[in-house]
């Protein structure tokens, strides 16, 4: 089920949502700690399910594209929804348009651009630019209108820009009518629609070359209610609970909350959007060990429809769909250093700590947070793990202190600048490919178990990843919840860790370089899910290449998924990459592919040849 605003992976146009808030007075303690470990210098050395009969689409096989002037809408037709959204309609060029030579060059803008090139703040404001550059490029990743930072080679008069993946037009929304009257021009005009938010997007969801792009990014609104009841629930409350637009960003959202003695359950960067692709994928953070993921949070949704209809969704309304939304190498001591920090996972989750570590071949380092309790527990939660690093000259160690902060968000602040410098969000204009797994809790009781996957990180080394980075925010506030309550990935309830890493390639990469680092994760890719015994992952933080998507985001819940996208959306007017119900079209997401199951016979294939 597509459509999303940021890493989305489901079926609707978000317009608002309502969260539950968490209570944390400002006399609770929140430790926070930054750890770094290296090694001494020295020692550096699923089965698809077949289309439903009922479901089949009647629109035509194929997405009407920008470049398809037979069938792309007129000026005038233009000019009409234009009206409809209030003057709102927006021509759409990559953002770097405004370095090359041609009519489109403003040297005073330009020069803004490329001192922003990796801003994430200024990011999020361009419909033109995305957060990984290769998802604005062309079919094969190539950048094809890169921004050159202050640092990096002059435009000269040779150098051109083309459109890449990056829509033609789109609307700058700002309220549900915004959103019902885009989404009705696309089904109505068969048009491929893109739903964008702020671009935090690492699969490359928000952007699909030739389309009309939704942008709800300004769609903004945060209103804190003390007693919520979800309605036609019988009007019982469930407690606190936030009103979020779509384009309200956690940063924003956690600093509000904090002066009102609260927290949220969000994301770690500041620019992703509250609403959409983050809750559709689960949507994980620094409170998610203890209270659980953010679509476990999730109380009410009011969404635009694939036929531009304004619904309600929660408990007691549309219940299928509420539930759809919320989810739908190194050397032997260094390997040591790797084993002893894989297994101190179980170790910091039983103590109630959350964080972040990165491990190379050759050090680790990390940032831990422990809600509700002091600075003296989060280092004698720590403690064992430091006498091992610095124990018999294996390792050098070095431990910032641990500092105790009244509330959530100064220690979310300190984790954040620590982790990402001084934005405290991640910079954009960068090229990762991703590979990640969740780590089945039961791999921590079985050291065979964990030396496979300590096997399997060194061979990842080897291969070329960099860094592996492990996510400590699953904990009981997220194993604890009935995994039939939403429709996230089951395989996050029985999960202790979540476990990335990245190989970036710049944006001068060819089409065969892009292909080749894609292989080699591929191949790390399979190393993570064979040491998890085939365990799934995090859509919103996978390789772009994964197999068996279907079984791999969503696990059992994946039929009733696409049973609720074709009862919603039959004719994929919201559709996206490794999306539900994506199998079922052209690799580009464009036509139909009618060479699937349908009614249990063969078809022909009926999408274009490119």
């Amino acid at each position: 089920m597509s459509v999303s605003t940021d890493n989305g992976s489901q079926p609707e146009a978000m317009q608002l949502l309502k969260i539950q808030t968490q209570p944390l007075p400002k006399e609770k303690p929140n430790a926070f700690c930054v750890i770094h470990i290296h090694l001494a210098p020295a020692l550096v050395s699923l089965a698809i399910v077949p289309f439903l009969v009922s479901g089949q689409p009647t629109s035509p096989p194929c997405k009407c594209l920008s470049a398809d002037t037979a069938c792309w809408p007129s000026v005038d037709t233009f000019s009409k929804l234009n009206t409809t959204v209030g003057g709102r309609l927006i021509s759409i060029r990559p953002t770097a348009a405004i370095c090359y030579p041609g009519a489109e060059f403003n040297q005073q803008n330009c020069d803004i651009a490329r001192v922003n090139a990796n801003n994430s703040f200024f990011a999020v404001e361009q419909p033109g630019t995305t957060m990984y550059s290769w998802f604005s490029g062309n079919s094969d990743g190539v950048n094809v209108c890169p921004i050159q930072p202050v640092t990096g080679a002059a435009y000269d008069a040779t150098t051109t820009c083309a459109q890449g993946s990056v829509s033609t037009i789109g609307v700058d929304a700002r309220n549900a009518s915004d959103v019902e009257a885009t989404v009705k021009f696309a089904r109505d005009n068969n048009l491929r629609l893109v739903v964008r938010n702020t671009g935090h997007d690492q699969v490359g969801r928000s952007t699909a070359a030739g389309s009309l792009m939704l942008w709800v990014h300004r769609i903004r609104q945060m209103q804190f209610i003390d007693s919520f009841a979800p309605t036609n629930c019988g009007g019982d409350s469930v407690g606190t609970a936030v009103t979020l637009g779509a384009g309200e960003q956690w940063g924003n959202v956690y600093k509000v909350a904090d002066a009102r003695g609260l927290a949220v359950v969000g994301g770690a960067s500041r620019t992703v959007g509250s609403a959409g692709g983050y809750l559709q994928g689960g949507g994980h953070g620094p409170l998610s060990h203890k209270f659980g993921l953010g679509a476990d949070n999730a109380l009410q949704f009011t969404v635009v429809t694939a036929e531009g209809k304004t619904v309600i969704a929660n408990n007691c309304t549309n219940q299928d769909l509420f539930w759809a939304l919320r989810g739908g190498g190194g050397e032997r001591k260094a390997r040591a250093l790797i084993k002893r920090t894989i297994g101190l996972q179980g170790e910091l989750d039983a103590a109630g700590v959350s964080g972040y570590m990165f491990m190379s071949p050759t050090s680790v380092s990390g940032a831990l947070y422990l809600p509700d309790d002091g600075a003296l527990a989060l280092d004698a939660a720590l403690k064992p793990f430091i006498e091992f690093a610095t124990s018999a000259d294996k390792y050098t160690a070095t431990t910032g202190p641990s500092i105790q902060f009244p509330a959530f968000f100064q220690a979310y602040d300190a984790m954040t600048k620590t982790v990402f410098g001084p934005t405290g969000t991640d910079p954009v204009g960068t090229n990762p490919v991703t590979a990640s797994r969740l780590i089945p809790a039961a791999l921590f009781q079985n050291d065979t178990w964990i030396d496979t996957l300590v096997d399997a990180m060194a061979k990842g080394f080897a291969l070329g990843a960099p860094v592996f980075g492990t996510h400590l925010v699953i904990g009981q506030g997220v194993r604890s919840v009935d995994p039939k309550s939403n429709a996230v990935n089951p395989a996050w309830r029985d999960a202790l860790l979540f476990v990335t890493t990245n190989i970036y390639f710049p944006d001068s990469a060819t089409a065969a370089e892009i292909a080749a680092i894609r292989s080699q994760m591929t191949q790390i890719n399979t190393l993570l899910k064979t040491a998890t015994q085939g365990h799934g992952t995090y859509a919103n933080e996978a390789n772009i290449d994964e197999p068996d998507f279907q079984s791999s985001f969503w696990g059992s819940n994946y039929g009733e998924l696409l049973k609720i996208k074709q009862k919603y959306d039959p004719d994929a007017v919201f559709n996206c990459h490794h999306c539900v119900g994506s199998e079922l079209r052209s690799l580009d997401g464009n036509c139909w592919n009618q060479s699937q199951q349908i009614g249990g016979h063969k078809s022909r294939q009926i999408c274009r040849s490119e």
